[in-house]
């Protein structure tokens, strides 16, 4: 139902907003006029943040199953500021019936239910991404490219693959995907021990402590340091017995301490083939310098985005198009539809939301013609 940036939003208001009650947990079920909102709500969470984010992630789980919407029940009870009005706008209505057909990979979904949004092709990406699902291959993947080709709108891709494959396992309500987005400026003070915390915590909310190291601090060298902080996360997720998947954007600073960077490469290191923790991880960063890795280069998958052109879209039409009518679409439906869609597209930060409606009208208008 959101995109990360809107899913933050929406935390840090519910947090805010119980943040100071007495009982904060029984607030945030008393927001919602179904008894089964309360019956999933966990008892033992420790703080008002974790509470908050648990109540949007059981919201956006029942997405538009529930009328009202139980996020549109809970953030009509928040301080209205724009951003909160601008999800209420959005959610308001449900999305379009829009289907992925039966497909191999969830990594091959054209369309983002728990967003209302397409995923319009990206077949490299797609590719690299079913090669990290594999149980043996790479485990890494960089997606760069210039500003505004979408690298960040690629970790819903992530999401929503890890998503199905936990519904195919028959684990519904838990999605091993930590997606942590750092805005310039940040990386001056992003330790690796900060980094590695927000790693786990985004997943889990009751962490295993970190072991203290040797107690004579000569021994605790900066290599050793980053070592014992992968070995941390790897146990985490053994922990919950499930593939973690770590999204890390916006690390491209010029300010991120060495350290850190040491600590990514670390982490790369002991993740890829023939690391100590091969296999145990995947790990997505967008935007990331290659020649930090390059001692990796033949471990690693590093994907080049470019702008969606016509080629992309016209991917998403021909199966989008067979699987709302059935019979393969004709060459002259799919150019039709591709014509339609590019010419009104706009350039800048409403290009997406465009080229949903857009999809949305043309290929039901084509469909009704077939």
């Amino acid at each position: 139902m959101l995109t990360h940036e809107e899913r933050e939003i929406a935390v840090l208001a519910v947090a805010r907003a119980v943040a100071k009650v007495n009982q904060p947990r029984a607030v945030l079920v008393s927001m919602v006029a179904d008894e089964d909102f309360g019956f999933r709500f966990p008892l033992d969470l420790p703080d008002a943040m974790a509470l908050a984010r648990e109540a949007i992630r059981l919201c956006e789980a029942s997405q538009w199953d529930r009328l009202p919407p139980w996020l549109q029940q809970v953030l009509t009870k928040v301080a209205q500021t724009e951003p909160v009005a601008k999800i209420l706008a959005k959610i308001a209505t449900p999305p379009p019936d829009w289907k992925n057909t039966q497909l191999p990979s969830p990594f091959d979904s054209f369309w983002i239910s728990r967003l209302g949004l397409p995923f319009v092709d990206r077949l490299k990406v797609r590719e690299a991404l079913k090669a990290l699902n594999q149980s043996t291959g790479p485990s890494v993947l960089i997606i760069n490219g210039p500003k505004k080709y979408g690298k960040s709108y690629c970790l819903e891709l992530v999401t929503h693959g890890v998503e199905e494959n936990m519904k195919a396992a028959g684990k519904n309500s838990f999605v091993p995907v930590a997606r942590l987005k750092f805005e310039a400026g940040m990386g001056a003070s992003l330790t690796p021990h900060n980094l590695a915390e927000k790693i786990v915590k985004a997943i889990t909310n009751n962490p295993k402590p970190l072991p203290i190291l040797d107690s004579n601090q000569q021994l605790v060298t900066d290599d050793r340091l980053n070592d014992h902080l992968c070995d941390w996360i790897v146990e985490n997720a053994e922990n919950t017995g499930a593939l973690w998947w770590i999204g890390l954007d916006g690390l491209n600073d010029k300010d991120l301490l060495p350290i850190t960077r040491n600590f990514i490469a670390k982490l790369v290191e002991l993740i890829s083939e023939n690391g100590k923790h091969s296999n145990k991880l995947r790990l997505i960063i967008i935007d990331y310098p290659r020649e930090h890795l390059v001692r990796f280069a033949e471990q690693i998958k590093i994907e080049e985005l470019g702008p969606i052109g016509e080629i992309d879209v016209e991917a998403f039409f021909r199966k989008q198009l067979a699987e709302v009518g059935g019979a393969p679409p004709t060459d002259k439906q799919v150019k039709l539809g591709v014509l339609l869609t590019m010419m009104q597209l706009p350039k800048g930060q409403s290009r997406l939301q465009t080229l949903n409606e857009t999809l949305k009208v043309v290929v039901t208008n084509l469909s009704m013609e077939k």
